[in-house]
């Protein structure tokens, strides 16, 4: 069953069990409305290129503030030592974030500093690479705040020594700029 507007000479397509007769979609937007769903797919497989896992991040990294202080107590809930690995997060909130991988929380004597919740459901600590723009993406919260750290790394090069900018977010603002930071590839502890 089709009807036509006299106005437009769109077609339309009537909704079943509508209340009103006269609710109707435009065939134009259902349409659209398909393509959009079947592309979502192809659209992820695009975004899995943009970020791979990038070999030369994987290790240990003191992260460091503007002034060249650790992040663990000058920036929120972020730790000395952040242990990369090429693991996926195990959490349940991993669905969040699909192209992600997990961090270990270290503190400056190489001690796991654990998520407040240890079946996982607050809190996370994950990293990302960015091959467009060259650059990995640290990030730490505590379920609803936390610190972004996002270093430069060309593909490809090895570096002892990243350099980039820190933010903080909250959860009752957005996201707010900290300034430089850096991360210093250093040994992993043992037992880490």
């Amino acid at each position: 069953m089709e009807c036509v507007s006299r106005r437009s000479r769109k077609t339309w397509l009537p909704v079943r069990g509508a209340r009103h007769s006269h609710v109707r979609f435009p065939r134009r937007s259902l349409s659209a409305f398909f393509v959009f769903v079947f592309a979502l797919p192809l659209i992820a497989q695009t975004s899995r290129v943009r970020d791979e896992l990038r070999t030369a991040a994987i290790g240990c990294w003191e992260l460091r503030g503007l002034t060249g202080e650790r992040a663990e107590g000058s920036l929120y809930w972020a730790p000395s030592i952040a242990r990369l690995t090429d693991l996926r997060p195990a959490s349940p909130w991993a669905t969040s974030f699909p192209l992600y991988r997990d961090v270990v929380r270290l503190d400056s004597l190489g001690r796991d500093l654990a998520l407040p919740d240890p079946r996982g459901k607050r809190g996370w600590a994950v990293w990302a690479a960015d091959t467009f723009s060259d650059s990995i993406r640290i990030g730490f919260s505590s379920g609803f705040s936390g610190s972004w750290f996002v270093f430069s790394l060309p593909t490809g090069k090895t570096a002892d020594t990243l350099h980039g900018r820190a933010y903080e977010h909250w959860d009752y603002q957005p996201e707010t700029p900290r300034g430089r930071a850096t991360a210093i590839a250093v040994r992993c502890p043992s037992g880490n």
